[in-house]
């Protein structure tokens, strides 16, 4: 749906979903498996509106398809960017760039 409720100090205020350039939550990682199949790439998005995420970029690729670039291109709406105990989801339609981090 386009809109979404959102409750603050002053009331419920409807925003347009497709203004939200990043949501971040907070919760505490379970252990690590490194056994699941994925690739990991630490980054930095820069959002449209100039703003940044840090953090750390996973995702399932497929065979010769392993390289960020190739995430970047696939048919997800979003990029999910993890760093300690936050999780942020970033809609492609708000990075204006991502910087790879070694």
């Amino acid at each position: 749906e386009p809109f979404v409720a959102v409750s603050s100090s002053t009331g419920i205020r409807l925003i347009a979903r497709s203004s939200i350039a990043c949501l971040t939550v907070r919760f505490e990682l379970g252990p690590d498996d490194d056994e699941l199949p994925y690739e990991r790439q630490r980054a930095t998005i820069t959002l449209r509106g100039g703003g940044t995420v840090t953090g750390e970029l996973r995702w399932t690729a497929l065979p010769g398809r392993r390289r960020t670039l190739d995430h970047l291109n696939d048919s997800s709406t979003h990029l999910v960017v993890h760093n300690n105990e936050e999780t942020s989801y970033v809609p492609k339609a708000h990075v204006a760039a991502v910087s790879e981090v070694k």
